[in-house]
């Protein structure tokens, strides 16, 4: 078999079963064949012992588009000289891949397994196929595409209540930071789906020509692109201002003391720490009474430490003050009380620390509708949930504290005993106004 090569001809046996009459019958111009990676298009010595083992490289002399037969199914595959990336049997997913500075194609190992692209196989290498866009456009599209995002979406709703348990049960800042690892696999899955999807596109239109299915792939990318560009600053900015407000002195600062057999005292903040503190002290002594004083703190802890007060029926005194979180804890107590002049303060449950911390105020509609849930479970009234959230902050009297269902016992210092809040008030009825 005779090759053009410059000037003069070379004769070069190729190994079979290559189907090179079919690539060098091209009507449009004549193919040179040569040694991989050392191609000169006047070169005047190609040998055949100078190929790779079961594998050979084209070097297109046209400028129009060629086509070649596929070596595994024997389709006729059209190329495009000048492009750049990869290319794809439309039968059988045999891939070429071409370069634009020497204008070569290169085909796989004929006598390999060929049922597929050979980036595909795997799990590794099927994902390394679909980021280079070796895929079908429609398999990149439903399947990696919208597929895996249904299903994520499914597993996640699934899985919510498991979540929201395993939430309530760790620390603030290992909730942080399980979700800002959420967002990054989400971000780099994002990024797969989308690469994948817009080169299967491309590759699509360099193989059939056909332009509107690419397009509109390409516009649905665009579209979830620009949707992740919104919303990610957006939670990750969350999880960094939460992170840094969580070393504010407001909310680090507590001190729990069992003052006697009976009495626990809280002051401070209510954090992850000082309820773990709070929660053993109570497991390892005799203590009744939680006497509490607090401008509050995170919702979440301030919850594990109500649900653990409602269980074991614990008596809880408020003294002083006692604000947002510190309410939630009240609340859970069967037999809630204050000492005379305490102030109550309701927080909206998105201002999830005290006042005095703006760092911690993100929206967040689910912990808002968790506490919410939770004050209706101590039959809190409903108006005093809309009057929350209408204000944002705001100290109900005690006469409004027991009309809500909040308060059941007021102590009396002059008689040192606890006193119905009803009859406390018709005792003084200045001080609950």
């Amino acid at each position: 078999m005779s090759l053009r090569g410059g000037e003069a001809d070379a004769a070069i046996q190729l190994p079979r079963p290559l189907p090179v009459p079919d690539l060098l019958s091209h009507p449009r111009g004549p193919v040179h064949i040569c040694p991989q990676n050392s191609c000169p298009q006047n070169s005047q010595n190609s040998h055949a012992d100078a190929l790779p083992s079961r594998e050979y490289t084209l070097k297109l002399l046209m400028d129009d588009e060629p086509s070649l037969t596929c070596p595994n199914c024997t389709q006729n595959v059209r190329l495009s000289s000048g492009r750049e990336g990869p290319a794809s049997c439309p039968n059988c997913g045999t891939s070429f891949r071409t370069d634009t500075n020497s204008d070569r194609v290169t085909t796989p190992d004929v006598n390999a397994d060929l049922t597929g692209p050979p980036s595909s196989r795997g799990v590794i290498g099927y994902l390394r196929a679909h980021w280079r866009g070796e895929l079908s456009l429609a398999v990149s599209y439903w399947v990696n595409g919208v597929l895996i995002s249904v299903l994520f979406v499914g597993l996640v709703a699934l899985t919510a209540p498991a979540l929201e348990q395993f939430y309530a049960s760790v620390y603030v800042r290992t909730t942080l930071g399980i979700t800002l690892v959420i967002i990054l696999l989400g971000c780099a899955g994002g990024i797969w789906q989308w690469v994948g999807i817009w080169r299967a596109a491309s590759a699509s239109v360099r193989r059939t020509g056909k332009r509107f299915w690419p397009g509109l792939a390409k516009f649905m990318v665009v579209i979830g692109v620009l949707g992740a560009v919104r919303d990610i600053p957006v939670m990750t900015g969350d999880i960094v201002r939460m992170y840094r407000a969580l070393s504010d002195p407001d909310l680090a600062d507590y001190e729990v003391t069992v003052l006697s057999d009976t009495d626990l005292i809280f002051s401070g903040a209510i954090n992850d720490q000082s309820v773990d503190e709070t929660i053993s002290a109570l497991e390892d002594s005799d203590v009744t009474i939680l006497r509490i004083e607090s401008h509050g703190g995170l919702a979440t802890p301030a919850l594990r430490l109500a649900r653990y007060i409602e269980r074991n029926d614990v008596f809880v005194m408020a003294e002083g003050e006692c604000a947002s979180g510190c309410v939630i804890v009240l609340a859970a107590s069967p037999e809630a009380a204050i000492y005379p002049g305490t102030v109550v303060s309701f927080h909206d449950p998105e201002i999830i620390a005290e006042i005095k911390s703006p760092d911690l105020r993100p929206s967040d509609d689910d912990l808002r509708s968790d506490v919410e849930e939770y004050f209706r479970s101590r039959g809190i009234k409903e108006w005093a949930l809309t009057e929350t959230r209408r204000k944002g902050y705001w100290s109900p009297s005690i006469n409004q504290q027991v009309e809500m269902g909040l308060l059941k016992f007021i102590y009396d210092p002059d008689k040192e005993q606890f006193e119905f809040a009803q009859d406390y008030c018709s005792e003084h009825p200045k001080e609950c106004e």
